[in-house]
């Protein structure tokens, strides 16, 4: 199998689609509710956290820039205008 090939989309099923709550139709929307119930009773509480990691993995480089940012541009101000900034 060619390793840069993209998974087909047809057989790749997240568990969204697994509960059949994807559909746009307004009769199989079912809420936030069902779809934690779901979740819990299909792989309990660690069912609920999975996928949790990539998503911080993906977050945590721009949070820590803009933390950095802010920052020293708050040391910056501290020392340009000698007071702290508001």
């Amino acid at each position: 199998k060619d390793v840069l090939s993209a998974p087909s989309p047809t057989k790749s099923k997240t568990n969204i689609d697994k509960l059949g709550i994807g559909s746009t139709s307004q009769s199989s929307r079912k809420g936030i509710g069902y779809v934690l119930s779901s979740g819990f009773q299909q792989g309990g509480l660690r069912g609920l956290y999975r996928g949790i990691t990539p998503t911080v993995l993906g977050i945590l480089p721009y949070s820590g820039t803009a933390f950095t940012i802010n920052e020293q541009a708050k040391l910056k101000i501290t020392r340009i205008m000698h007071r702290e900034p508001t």
